[in-house]
């Protein structure tokens, strides 16, 4: 199915959750937020959260700073 990705278009399984694509893409879960169609779904719903057909996600990576 084809979702988008931090405005990527992006192939990705029928079923696939949140939780699934994060490490698909190489993301830790630490420091890192996921957003669905603009908003932000809680970590504790990444195993469950199954994607759509077009649905876009962001994926926000925590940095530090001074």
């Amino acid at each position: 199915m084809q979702i988008t990705v931090n405005n990527k278009q992006h192939e990705t399984g029928e079923g696939t959750t949140i939780a699934a694509l994060i490490s698909e893409l190489g993301y830790s879960q630490k420091g890192v937020a996921a957003a669905i169609n603009k908003t932000v779904i809680l970590r504790s719903q990444w195993e469950s959260y199954v994607l759509s057909e077009g649905a876009e996600l962001i994926i926000f990576q925590a940095t530090q700073g001074g």
